[in-house]
């Protein structure tokens, strides 16, 4: 005995219509809500470049100011930029300290705070010998009262 064919049915364009009524709400609320509930305001929002000083066209220093009251721990800070060559070098520094790892001539690379930083510290990226009219810019990262925190430089030497 043969198996009898299955009822055949065409979806209509009206079925799909309905069916994505239906299914486009819950599936933005499924994927705007849990990184809207988790998402509080950025504690390192209002941070900023106060000046950028040029020595010389060899030497320019940015320095960077945190939003009053902030106290940011575990700072790393990401730098790209455009060394001219191989005597250029980059560091940041807050007061006297030197972060992680120094002085290099990376076009692009992570340095680490030495403890953590405020809005009460000098806060200095300095550029020897970058490339002159070219675009740097920086990503801050670290904690701030236990809450992840980032903010966006840019820049040109």
């Amino acid at each position: 005995m043969a198996p009898e064919p299955a009822e055949s049915r065409e979806i209509s364009r009206r079925h799909v219509i309905i069916g994505a009524a239906w299914v486009t709400p819950a599936v933005l609320i499924a994927t705007g809500s849990p990184p809207a509930a988790a998402s509080l305001e950025n504690p390192l929002d209002g941070s900023y470049v106060e000046s950028i000083e040029s020595a010389n066209d060899d030497l320019y220093r940015a320095t960077i100011r945190l939003p009053e009251g902030t106290v940011l721990e575990g700072a790393t800070l990401t730098v790209n930029w455009v060394p001219t060559n191989d005597g250029a070098s980059v560091q940041v520094e807050t007061g006297s300290d030197l972060w992680d790892p120094g002085n290099t001539n990376a076009s692009s690379v992570v340095f680490i705070a030495p403890g953590p930083i405020s809005d009460a510290d000098t806060f200095l990226v300095r550029f020897d010998k970058g490339m002159n009219g070219s675009a740097w810019t920086a990503l801050l990262e670290g904690t701030v009262d236990g809450q992840d925190a980032s903010a966006f430089f840019t820049g040109t030497l």
